[in-house]
C-alpha cells in the first residue's frame, strides 16, 4: 500500500504541474524559473498536504487521493507568494460613485479564454484593475482570486459577487495562454470610483465568465 500510495501521489503532483498558474507560467514552468517559488512549492511534498483513502474489493486495494486548491492545505497557499502589494487605481472622473458588491467579467465571445490561478484584468489602456498584487493574501488562498463561470444567470445568482455586482462585457483577452482580460476604461471608472468597491475586489469577489465547457 505504501508504494501505491507513492505512485498515486507522484502522479497527482505531475498533474498540479500542470495547473496554469498565469497568462505565462504553468505552475511547471515557473518552478524551473523561480528558484524562491520552487522552494515554497516543494513544502507541499514535504508536509505531504494531500488526502488518502483505501478501498478494498475483490481481492484489490484502490488507493485515491486529491489535494485542494484552496484552504490552508491547499494549492493556492504555497504558490501564492507576491499578493497584495499594491493598491487598486483610484479614477477622480466619477462624479457619483456608486458602491458594487462585486465583479462580473463575460469573456464568452472570446476565443481561447482560459482560466488561470492568477488571472488578471486590465483597462484598454492597459492599466491593471484586478491582479494577485491587488487582492488580500488571505482571501485568494481560500476562495480564489476568481471564479470562473459559464452560465452569466448562475453568476448573477452567486453569493460570491453579493445582490449588486458590476457586470461588464470584456473587450480582449491577451497573454500566451490568454488569461489576462480587458475591459473600457470607462467601465473601470465606474467600478473603481466607491471606496467600498475597491474593498469588495480586495476580498477576490470576481467571478469570470469563459466559452464552453470548465
Amino acid at each position: 500500500l505504501n508504494k501505491a500510495r507513492e505512485n498515486v501521489k507522484i502522479k497527482l503532483y505531475r498533474l498540479i504541474e500542470n495547473l496554469q498558474l498565469d497568462d505565462k507560467y504553468s505552475i511547471l514552468d515557473k518552478l524551473h524559473a523561480d528558484e524562491k517559488f520552487r522552494i515554497n512549492f516543494n513544502q507541499i511534498h514535504t508536509q505531504d498536504v494531500g488526502f488518502y483513502s483505501v478501498s478494498y474489493k475483490n481481492n484489490y486495494a484502490t488507493v485515491d487521493s486529491y489535494i485542494p486548491i484552496l484552504g490552508k492545505r491547499g494549492i493556492m497557499n504555497f504558490v501564492a507568494l507576491e499578493m497584495g502589494t499594491e493598491d487598486f487605481p483610484v479614477f477622480q472622473e466619477a462624479k457619483y460613485p456608486v458602491k458594487y458588491t462585486g465583479l462580473i467579467v463575460d469573456a464568452r465571445h472570446l476565443k481561447g479564454a482560459k482560466p488561470s490561478l492568477f488571472p488578471r484584468i486590465k483597462t484598454d489602456d492597459g492599466l491593471d484593475i484586478y491582479s494577485q498584487y491587488l487582492v488580500n493574501r488571505d482571501y485568494a488562498i481560500e476562495q480564489g482570486l476568481a471564479l470562473f463561470q459559464i452560465d452569466p444567470m448562475h453568476a448573477m445568482e452567486d453569493k460570491r459577487v453579493g445582490n449588486k455586482p458590476y457586470f461588464v462585457v470584456a473587450n480582449s483577452v491577451s497573454g500566451e495562454v490568454k488569461t489576462n482580460f480587458s475591459i473600457a476604461t470607462v467601465d473601470a471608472v465606474k467600478l473603481l470610483s466607491h471606496p467600498e468597491t475597491r474593498k469588495n475586489l480586495k476580498m477576490c469577489k470576481v467571478i469570470i465568465l469563459l466559452p464552453g465547457r470548465l
